[in-house]
């Protein structure tokens, strides 16, 4: 996920361009990873739910035969 322009700037700015690159870049790693790790805890909690919903259906459909 890349940051705007004007953060560079300030990060290039106070700490130099090569500094404000490896800022720049670690904090983009870092939000994408955070985004990645929700996103596997968010579809396996969808899955939990999809599984357990299937599984209480089916328990009543035989339940109901």
């Amino acid at each position: 996920m890349p940051l705007s322009m004007e953060i560079f700037e300030i990060f290039e700015k106070n700490h130099g361009r090569e500094d404000a690159k490896t800022v720049v870049k670690s904090i983009e790693a870092a939000i994408s990873e955070g985004i990645v790790n929700r996103w596997v805890v968010t579809k396996n909690d969808l899955l939990d739910d999809m599984k357990k919903e299937f599984a209480t259906k089916a328990t009543t459909i035989r339940s109901t035969n």
